[in-house]
């Protein structure tokens, strides 16, 4: 029993008691001496005894607690500030400590996996008791293993508080993990950083032209090369480009490919209809003035929008002064004419394709369903 507690080193069982749940481990310290804590002296005159209560981890999922019996020594060296001291355990527990040291390393395993209070909730039913903010507090006191030299450097954005203030983060791309923050996204700033770490080789950043600036002037010996993110967006901008300006082309491809015009061919071919009859929806006055209005408000800002971008302003500036989205303005500024928003269609049925040979074979006589 004693092999599956601790090593046993500087330590005895004495007893284990159950009380209502709780397992109680009785302890002692076996050590003659222990050394001052201020000069290292070792002493060996006892001055009293008292008992240290720790919360160790459970056994058969019950709580337990350890209750270790520490003596109080004597200093001996004369010139020591320190009159007495308490001998420490440190295979065992900390100076001060509440916890064990296995409960202690338990905890940061269970902060670092579930956080708070997911972690609070698994705990307890694993049977120690402890609270959120003290897993996260476990967490903030680990010591950081400090940063390595980074051979592939990625750089990227985040905000602080959106639309208001933005900072950069830093990851070390091959260990996959953050390794600074910087309080802007300015080039100056990330510039002065790259200076102080020569090693980089290769950094993987976005379209930022700050962050170009800066990774050319801090760093000219890495390759600059955009991340997969970035990559799928230069690719899906020029994609949407091509189709928007092919627009007209690609609708009668669509059409020609669609399952009522091949239906319609065919039925043709064979003579039973004459011509494939598009479905008309029912005019709505109101609806088709009030769609006009809302065209010619469209036609308007496109306008103005040529208008001001041919005097020089640029996109963003464009967009605060008409009140519109930058994406609204970036879309009327790459067509190469005014983009009308396509009428919607009533919704095909699968009968369409048929209607004109069902009216004949009505008018001929055949009012026979099944037939």
């Amino acid at each position: 029993m004693e092999n599956l507690l601790f090593d046993l080193k500087d330590l005895k069982l004495e007893r284990i008691t159950r009380i209502d749940g709780l397992i109680i481990i009785n302890m002692a310290t076996t050590a003659t001496e222990a050394a001052c804590l201020n000069c290292r002296q070792p002493s060996a005159r006892i001055h009293s005894h008292y008992q240290r209560i720790l919360a160790d981890l459970p056994f058969g999922g019950q709580e337990a607690i350890l209750q270790v019996q520490v003596r109080r020594f004597f200093c001996l060296n004369q010139k020591c500030p320190r009159r007495l001291f308490a001998e420490q355990v440190p295979s065992v527990m900390k100076r001060y400590a509440r916890r064990t040291l296995r409960q202690e390393r338990a905890l940061e395993t269970i902060g670092l996996a579930l956080g708070g209070e997911a972690g609070q909730r698994t705990a307890g039913k694993l049977g120690i008791r402890v609270s959120a903010d003290t897993l996260l507090r476990r967490v903030r006191a680990i010591p950081d293993s400090g940063v390595k030299p980074v051979r592939v450097l990625g750089v990227d954005d985040f905000a602080f508080r959106r639309s208001h203030r933005y900072g950069t983060i830093l990851v070390d791309q091959e260990e996959h993990r953050p390794i600074d923050l910087l309080p802007n996204r300015e080039a100056a700033t990330l510039k002065t950083w790259l200076q102080g770490h020569p090693e980089i080789e290769i950094i993987t950043r976005d379209r930022s032209q700050a962050y170009a600036e800066a990774a050319r002037s801090g760093a000219p010996q890495a390759t600059q090369i955009a991340d997969r993110f970035h990559i799928l967006g230069n690719l899906r901008d020029a994609v949407e480009r091509t189709l928007v300006k092919q627009h007209p082309v690609l609708r009668e491809a669509a059409k020609e490919i669609s399952p009522r015009y091949q239906t319609g061919q065919m039925l043709k071919a064979e003579g039973l209809i004459k011509e494939l009859s598009d479905r008309v929806a029912p005019v709505n006055q109101k609806a088709l003035d009030l769609s006009q209005q809302r065209r010619a408000r469209r036609l308007a800002r496109y306008e103005e929008v040529k208008h001001l971008k041919q005097q020089g302003l640029p996109i963003k500036q464009i967009a605060q002064q008409l009140g519109a989205h930058r994406r609204t303005i970036r879309n009327f500024l790459r067509a190469e004419s005014f983009p009308e928003r396509q009428a919607p269609k009533p919704r095909a049925t699968l009968m369409d394709p048929f209607v004109e040979y069902l009216k004949k074979r009505w008018e001929d006589g055949c009012h026979s369903e099944k037939q």
